[in-house]
């Protein structure tokens, strides 16, 4: 069905009922055994950038998703074009993360398992064994002075490229903050 659902290019829903309440819808853009990277719709019918979410977590999975008429009708006629699929390695989550690193300017990872509804946002430093190591930002855009080891096994959802990410990003630039601009758009 992941696959049907990427090359036929049909928006999905995809439940993952013990992790969260509600279905992400998107298209999919790439998958792996391991890994599904979707472009998210957001509620206001807009592309918000990528979630990357574990196989062995979804629970349902409906394309085309009931709603596709209508968002795809809205996309359009808004003028939104699906955004380019991103170049991530979906082997494994610490795979994903070492093709973030060097993509995207800041990721925010999900531990749903043990901290349901806590994200974490922050800068890849690395992946190493099975760990990573983030250098966290907070809510006003500053980063933490030491970085954060999360083990890649608690690791249940990646986002990226999303308006959230991007205004953390933009606000810590223009403070003189780390980082460059995303690669991330529209074809």
């Amino acid at each position: 069905m992941i696959r049907r659902a990427q090359e036929s290019g049909e928006l999905a829903s995809i439940e993952r009922a013990h992790l969260e309440v509600g279905m992400l819808t998107g298209y999919v853009v790439a998958h792996s055994d391991a890994l599904v990277m979707v472009a998210v719709i957001d509620q206001e019918i807009r592309f918000n950038g990528f979630e990357i979410v574990r196989v062995e977590d979804i629970t349902g999975f409906i394309a085309p998703a009931p709603q596709q008429d209508f968002v795809e009708d809205a996309l359009r006629l808004r003028k939104l074009k699906r955004p380019r699929k991103p170049d991530v390695d979906l082997t494994n989550m610490g795979m994903a993360l070492i093709s973030l690193r060097d993509l995207t300017p800041l990721v925010t990872v999900s531990l749903e398992l043990d901290e349901p509804g806590v994200p974490y946002i922050g800068r890849v430093e690395t992946v190493s064994g099975e760990t990573l190591t983030m250098l966290y930002i907070d809510a006003d855009a500053r980063y933490d002075e030491e970085a954060t080891d999360y083990r890649l096994s608690e690791i249940t959802r990646v986002n990226f490229g999303g308006g959230y990410e991007e205004a953390l990003h933009l606000v810590s630039s223009a403070r003189g903050g780390m980082g460059e601009s995303s690669g991330f758009g529209a074809d």
